[in-house]
């Protein structure tokens, strides 16, 4: 195939050395925020059939929803209640406890005049007693139905997430009669959800993807880098440095090459950990000493960007990446709008080319932000990635870019558009 014949300049030298050391190393899954369907666990009601239900630059300091008078709120499973002592901004937030013999904690409004959300992207603060995937559903008067989605973890104070979307079934986004916010327990487990400050979060002119690698294998250089090159694309990897040099990883001068070529080293802390089994100290030390080595080694522009292991993160985790890097990834959904908080900038793990496809064409449905990430790929029969599934995926976006459908940038240019200046520090 015609990938084998288009190394970058400057990567052919090391090619050969690199290939000897190919094999099927499975990939730590970094996308484990969110499950290979799209679903969280024990976040399915099967009762709910989706066709089946009815019913600028800068992001808008005021929100579309502030929750400050529950009137048009009514609950549909769970109890509604304002909390005044646990909120993001205002003065109180909408909490909604879940009992075990509950299936599911939902809200919902209804408004007496259409909403026009054309353009818009969601995004909702949130702050729950469990890990979650909630949903914002919207409605248009016809029934019509769109889901979006966020990962939300436990114990963590408020965050602004970016919702992406889950499920489009037409709804007109110009005409929307109808909001729920919900999440899905399947009953026999307690939890509480606090929601506040819903805001209109602005779509791009036109749809953008990123292309992302984690643990910084060999592939990287030996089989991505050819194929993005050939198309002129930017990447970035996130890397762990305690890996560098070892078998099946990338070297410094495999690094190095790849950044003259166009690509973004980022910290992947120093090692793989999962950050939120740590004791404070020891994350300090993976965090800092992760930037620090991007730093002593000509990685300066990339060690301001991190991606969570195992999209894994708690309060302490999300203080220290606000401390030491301007913007971290982790596990979401497609299609999201700007991004309002730069320590949850969401991308998925892995597709398959028939799932990347679907993702794009969301993405391209729906003016969003697609963040595609990927691990090790080999030209082996019996890799658990091909590679030529991947260069199916990029020919994908090559086909899309060239129509006009989307373009694809780096994460400098992510950052500096589609990224919040800084998030508001929530109250409580």
């Amino acid at each position: 195939m015609r990938r084998r014949d288009l190394l970058i300049a400057g990567l052919g030298s090391c090619v050969a050395g690199c290939l000897s050391r190919e094999s099927t190393s499975g990939p730590r899954n970094d996308s484990t925020g969110i499950e290979p369907d799209g679903n969280g666990p024990s976040d399915v009601d099967p009762d709910d059939d989706p066709a089946e239900d009815t019913a600028s630059d800068a992001v808008d300091p005021s929100p579309f929803e502030d929750f400050e008078d529950l009137s048009p709120w009514t609950s549909d499973g769970g109890t509604l209640t304002a909390d005044d002592a646990t909120y993001y901004s205002g003065t109180q937030a909408a909490r909604i406890d879940v009992r075990p013999r509950d299936r599911r904690g939902a809200i919902r409004r209804t408004f007496a005049e259409p909403v026009d959300l054309t353009g818009n992207g969601l995004s909702l603060a949130l702050r729950a007693t469990a890990d979650i995937y909630p949903r914002i559903q919207l409605f248009d008067t016809d029934g019509n139905r769109l889901d979006l989605r966020a990962p939300v973890r436990a114990g963590v104070p408020f965050q602004s997430y970016p919702f992406g979307i889950d499920h489009d079934g037409g709804c007109d986004r110009s005409a929307v009669s109808e909001l729920r916010i919900l999440t899905y327990t399947g009953g026999g487990e307690s939890l509480s959800l606090w929601c506040d400050h819903l805001a209109r979060t602005p779509r791009p002119d036109t749809p953008v993807v990123l292309f992302q690698f984690d643990d910084g294998s060999v592939t990287d250089y030996t089989q991505a880098a050819p194929i993005l090159e050939s198309h002129g694309y930017p990447a970035t990897t996130f890397v762990n440095p305690d890996a560098i040099g070892g078998r099946d990883a990338l070297d410094l001068e495999q690094l190095a090459e790849l950044q003259a070529g166009g690509w973004t080293v980022g910290s992947h802390a120093h090692s793989h950990d999962s950050l939120s089994s740590l004791e404070p100290a020891i994350q300090e030390a993976r965090i800092r000493e992760g930037k620090q080595w991007l730093i002593d080694h000509g990685f300066e522009a990339g060690a301001e960007y991190f991606a969570y292991p195992y999209s894994d993160y708690d309060a302490t985790t999300l203080e220290l990446v606000d401390e030491y890097h301007r913007l971290g990834f982790a596990a979401g959904w497609p299609a999201t709008g700007r991004v309002p908080n730069r320590l949850l900038a969401p991308r998925r793990g892995d597709p398959d080319p028939a799932e990347a496809r679907r993702l794009l064409d969301l993405t391209i449905r729906h003016d969003g932000v697609l963040t595609l990430l990927f691990h090790s790929m080999w030209d082996l029969a019996d890799a658990e990635y091909h590679v030529d599934d991947f260069e199916a995926i990029v020919d994908y976006v090559h086909e899309k870019e060239r129509k006009g459908d989307l373009e694809v940038c780096s994460v400098a240019e992510f950052e500096s558009r589609l990224v919040a200046a800084e998030s508001p520090a929530p109250y409580r």
